[in-house]
């Protein structure tokens, strides 16, 4: 079930969203052993066990900083095959639409 270690504001939004339905997640999940990346690990913000899917909330992608390590890590996750939903903070409002549950 959830951990209790820091959330942003987006990441406590979308973890209200999957409770209100119900939808059992891991927060800050590891990600070892991946091809072809200079990091020992990686950190999904939410996994969805019964779906097996990860959900990275790129709250910061439009700060330039952040940018180039958001690309990277969504480089790597797709070189692994790693199932993920990018959310970005346009798409709070919008996240029942997404996950199909309105």
């Amino acid at each position: 079930m959830p951990k209790t270690e820091y959330k942003s504001e987006g990441e406590e939004y979308i973890a209200e969203f999957l409770k209100r339905y119900n939808i059992k997640y891991e927060h800050q999940k590891r990600i070892d052993g991946l091809k072809n990346d200079g990091s020992n690990f990686r950190t999904a913000d939410f996994y969805l066990p019964a779906m097996g899917v990860y959900i990275e909330y790129c709250g910061q992608y439009f700060i330039p900083i952040h940018q180039e390590r958001y690309k990277e890590k969504q480089k790597i996750y797709r070189e692994n095959n790693i199932p993920c939903v990018y959310l970005f903070p346009e798409n709070l409002g919008v996240l029942e639409f997404i996950f199909d549950k309105g």
